[in-house]
């Protein structure tokens, strides 16, 4: 284990942070290279990754590459993690945070949108734990972090298929890290809350819905900032974290307090 003054730093560490085109996935693939670690966005719109890709070296960290890929595809994803292994030397952390919004009353929500979601949400995010697992587990290291949510243990209306997913991804995470356990690959999750995304933008488009639907069931009173996620990342994903595995790290302001 690293000393204390160097736990956070993911120096020499290849981390792979899919649906990193945009929101969450930029943020998290911008504080990853921050602390050290060479990101790779992986994204299925590549022009996306690669906007992601060239904030990064202008902020001053050269060493991120753009990758395109489908995570609900078995295929896409094991070809582009052996190809990000074999061209960079490793693939020490997944962060899980590819995923679709839906935003439908149950009685209203078709079919097609609900295997979309859970396609993505869910498929996908268990394709790409096995993909990286497959080469994190013989050299007995590696952290996978599932982005999950606080609709993961929260039963929202007009959200199943989105909450559903998030409920399984938890499952996944958790169910995972006892199984990976032994081989010292650690699995966990950050559940984030109300933030200043796309996700909130209709709620704080009108003062009052903000305040009714979000702030007053947040005891801090206020959204999170995107950037606020990046510290329990880094966390998770570095040895400061070395025997936290199955955990899921909420950043919510206090809702689930409520």
């Amino acid at each position: 284990m690293a000393g204390n003054d160097q736990i956070f730093d993911l120096s020499g560490r290849v981390a792979v942070v899919t649906g990193a085109g945009q929101g969450f996935g930029r943020t998290f693939s911008l504080g990853l290279a921050r602390h050290g670690a060479t990101a790779v966005a992986l994204d299925i719109d590549l022009k996306k990754a690669e906007e992601t890709v060239a904030e990064i070296k202008e902020a001053g960290y050269p060493d991120a590459i753009a990758v395109e890929a489908d995570v609900a595809s078995k295929e896409q994803i094991d070809e582009t993690f052996n190809k990000v292994d074999k061209d960079l030397g490793s693939l020490d952390v997944l962060v899980n945070n590819a995923g679709l919004w839906s935003l439908v009353p149950a009685m209203e929500l078709s079919m097609e949108e609900w295997d979309r979601v859970l396609a993505v949400n869910l498929t996908g995010l268990f394709i790409c734990c096995r993909a990286a697992a497959a080469l994190m587990l013989p050299r007995e290291r590696g952290s996978i972090v599932n982005i999950s949510s606080i609709s993961g243990v929260l039963g929202f209306k007009q959200r199943v298929a989105y909450s559903t997913t998030k409920h399984g991804d938890l499952g996944i995470t958790r169910s995972l890290a006892n199984e990976f356990a032994p081989k010292n690959v650690r699995v966990n999750a950050i559940g984030p809350g109300a933030h200043e995304t796309e996700m909130t933008k209709e709620w704080r488009a009108d003062p009052e819905v903000m305040q009714r639907e979000l702030l007053d069931k947040i005891p801090m009173n206020r959204l999170g900032d995107p950037e606020e996620l990046v510290g329990p990342l880094v966390f998770l994903a570095s040895e400061a974290s070395s025997y936290v595995t199955g955990q899921c790290v909420f950043s919510d302001g206090g809702w689930l307090l409520q």
